[in-house]
């Protein structure tokens, strides 16, 4: 085990450098903590293996792991999105991204995910946050598939930390675009560990794209064309005026 651990740190080492071991191991006893001080448990990391699934898209999912608190803030802190829309955590897994979303200020956030046993988690931690100091927003967990999810007009920041694979990742998109169509609205979408990012950048509903690299961890976030209609070109007469 001892053994197991020193290759892995070496081998992690080799890759990326220290200053990235250290970031890693701090990111991970601040889980711990954050655990600790809230008195929930989303730390750790849960393969979809042996959880209950109905999903056909089960194989298509990636493990749940905790998201690092500071540099999710930061990069929120960074985008300044609105907080009057509905922050989506897509993939909620646990349920940590939903609270941290509350602490931010958002006025609704909904969680999406198609773990049973991880949706009972993500009540359970919303719950004990809600007996610990009450909820500054209303929190919804949803079980359901990401490719079944109804995309709302009020949703307006999605984020993901790589949940799926690129195909249901065009599918997700592409219910966004269509719900932006019908209802046209500024959307951003926040990607943290963005493996499948070249499917997101060549699609047309999204304009403009930064990279951040917060503490060791790898966002992209993604918005769309919008703003106030151009204002009318002024007629001759109203021109004289004045």
């Amino acid at each position: 085990m001892k053994r197991n651990l020193v290759s892995r740190a070496f081998g992690h080492v080799s890759r990326h450098g220290v200053s990235s071991l250290l970031q890693n191991l701090i990111g991970k006893l601040g889980n711990h903590w954050y655990d600790f001080r809230e008195g929930t448990d989303t730390a750790g990391v849960v393969g979809l293996g042996g959880l209950s699934i109905a999903s056909p898209n089960k194989h298509r999912g990636v493990y749940y792991g905790a998201t690092k608190q500071r540099p999710f803030l930061e990069v929120l802190e960074r985008v300044a999105p609105p907080k009057a829309c509905t922050f989506v955590d897509v993939g909620c897994g646990k349920g940590k991204v939903l609270l941290m979303a509350m602490d931010y200020g958002f006025n609704h956030v909904t969680g999406i995910e198609f773990s049973s046993e991880l949706c009972a988690f993500a009540c359970r931690n919303v719950e004990a946050v809600r007996r610990r100091r009450g909820l500054a927003c209303e929190i919804e967990v949803l079980e359901c598939d990401a490719t079944d999810y109804p995309v709302r007009p009020g949703d307006g920041v999605f984020f993901l930390f790589h949940p799926f694979d690129e195909s249901i990742m065009s599918i997700f998109i592409e219910h966004v675009a269509e719900s932006v169509r019908r209802h046209p609205r500024p959307v951003w979408l926040i990607y943290s560990y963005p493996v499948h990012n070249n499917v997101i950048e060549k699609h047309p509903l999204f304009s403009s794209h930064e990279a951040y690299h917060v503490r060791g961890t790898p966002y992209m976030v993604y918005r769309n064309a919008w703003g106030p209609p151009p204002a009318a070109p002024a007629t001759p007469d109203a021109a004289a005026t004045g």
